[in-house]
C-alpha cells in the first residue's frame, strides 16, 4: 500500500507539472514555459500583459511567457489594478533581431559579456551598508543597476545578480534581480528572476528560486 500511495504521488506531480505548459513561437521554434511551484504563467492576461510591457527595455523585446506570484494571480484583478506588481515576478523573453538566428557557444558568449557590461561593479563586503551609503545616489535612470554576484548553473546558462532601484508613485524600491542569459534550442533567451529587496539573507533565497525556475525550463524543453 505505501508503495502504491508512493506512486501515485510521483504521477500527481509529474502530471500537473506537464499539463499546464505552454507553448509559445520564436522564430519557428516552439519554447515550453513549464509550470512552476508558486508562479503562474499569464501574459495573455489583457491586465498582466499591460504591466508586463512597462518592463520592456527595447521596442525590438519580445517577451515570451510572464509569471507572477500564485497569490498575486489568485487576485489578479484587485491586486494589479490598486497596486500593482507587490511580488516576485519572472520574464522570459528575447530579441527580434536574433529572432531566425541559431546562437552558436562563441555568439553566446558574447552576449553574456555585453549583459556583463550593463553592471556596475559590486564593491566592498557589507551589503547593506552599501545600499544604505549610496541609496540617495543609486538612480536607476541615470545609472546601472550594481552587480552583486555572477555564476553558471549549466553551460548554457550564465546568471547575473543586481540591485536595481525603481522609483514607484514617489517611492523608492530596491529591487533584486537575477538576469540570466541562456541558449535554448539553439535560441538566445533571457530570464530575469525580479523581486523586492529587504536584507542580505534574500539574495541567496532568490538564487535558490532563480535556480529552480532554470531547470524547469531546461526540463520542458
Amino acid at each position: 500500500m505505501k508503495k502504491l500511495l508512493h506512486t501515485l504521488a510521483l504521477l500527481v506531480c509529474f502530471g500537473s507539472f506537464g499539463q499546464d505548459n505552454r507553448e509559445v513561437n520564436f522564430g519557428n521554434t516552439l519554447i515550453r514555459l513549464p509550470k512552476v511551484i508558486g508562479l503562474t504563467e499569464c501574459y495573455r492576461e489583457p491586465i498582466v500583459k499591460m504591466n508586463a510591457d512597462l518592463f520592456k527595455g527595447t521596442d525590438d523585446e519580445e517577451i515570451l511567457g510572464f509569471y507572477i506570484s500564485d497569490d498575486e494571480y489568485n487576485d489578479l484583478y484587485n491586486s494589479l489594478m490598486e497596486k500593482g506588481l507587490q511580488k516576485e515576478f519572472v520574464k522570459i523573453y528575447s530579441t527580434n533581431l536574433v529572432k531566425n538566428y541559431n546562437v552558436s557557444e562563441e555568439d553566446f558568449n558574447k552576449f553574456s559579456s555585453g549583459i556583463r557590461s550593463m553592471f556596475n561593479e559590486y564593491e566592498g563586503s557589507q551589503i547593506q551598508s552599501k545600499i544604505n551609503s549610496k541609496m540617495e545616489l543609486f538612480d536607476i535612470s541615470a545609472g546601472k543597476p550594481i552587480l552583486l554576484d555572477e555564476y553558471q548553473i549549466n553551460s548554457k546558462i550564465k546568471s547575473y545578480v543586481a540591485l536595481m532601484k525603481f522609483k514607484f508613485e514617489n517611492e523608492n524600491i530596491i529591487s533584486l534581480i537575477v538576469m540570466n542569459v541562456s541558449i535554448i534550442k539553439n535560441k538566445l533567451i533571457f530570464i530575469a528572476y525580479y523581486d523586492k529587496y529587504s536584507n542580505s539573507d534574500q539574495i541567496k533565497k532568490l538564487k535558490a528560486k532563480n535556480d529552480y525556475f532554470l531547470l524547469s525550463l531546461l526540463a520542458a524543453n
